[in-house]
């Protein structure tokens, strides 16, 4: 609360109550009394896990279709029908995210590097993603799976599991499918164990 008293980690350990539970720190029960500057960020935060959650689901498709896993083919489509239901549903939330205004608060933390090729690739991805006639169709849609491919190719190389088969062995059936909650649940046990001492130490 000292050093980093303008946090959530200091709001929800000054003024949380340890009962609170929430999948996502944009779901909290006292989401309205957040900060301002956080409730920003949190809603940044959620539009691009939730749209960039589809380029996870469609690389590990694109890694079934290639290794003819049928039933992680059928799981992996059916996810992204999900993830495409779950855009639609916030249409208009996408709508109106100023994303000029994401990328201004990600660059301006002192201790973030957003490489060219990866702001391209989000950026890329976020056109996609945001476009409801394609996101309904991604798993087939050419450019889309182009642009995972070529990202997977540039991060590793020939190492790539898309391009590699001995690689490609060593998947497990899942690779990095879960949707980003910027360490949520990590945060939620050190503050609930801050709140019950507190209450403790009260008691």
């Amino acid at each position: 609360m000292s050093s980093v008293s303008d946090s959530l980690l200091a709001f929800l350990v000054d003024r949380g109550r340890e009962e609170d539970a929430a999948d996502y720190p944009w779901l909290h029960p006292q989401w309205r009394q957040f900060p301002a500057a956080i409730r920003e960020q949190l809603e940044h935060g959620r539009n691009f896990s939730e749209a960039i959650h589809g380029a996870a689901l469609l690389y590990n498709f694109l890694l079934a279709e290639k290794s003819k896993k049928q039933e992680l083919m059928k799981q992996y489509q059916a996810d992204l029908k999900d993830w495409a239901e779950n855009m639609s549903a916030r249409a208009d939330e996408f709508a109106r995210w100023d994303q000029t205004r994401f990328w201004s608060i990600v660059k301006s933390h002192p201790t973030v590097r957003i490489s060219s090729p990866a702001h391209q690739f989000v950026s890329t991805w976020l056109d996609l993603a945001l476009s409801p006639a394609i996101a309904s169709r991604i798993k087939s849609h050419e450019p889309a799976r182009k642009l995972i491919q070529q990202r997977e190719g540039s991060l590793k190389g020939n190492l790539a599991r898309l391009k590699n088969r001995d690689a490609l062995r060593l998947w497990n059936g899942a690779a990095g499918t879960g949707r980003l909650d910027y360490r949520w649940r990590q945060a939620r046990i050190i503050i609930n164990d801050i709140l019950a001492g507190q209450k403790g130490s009260y008691a």
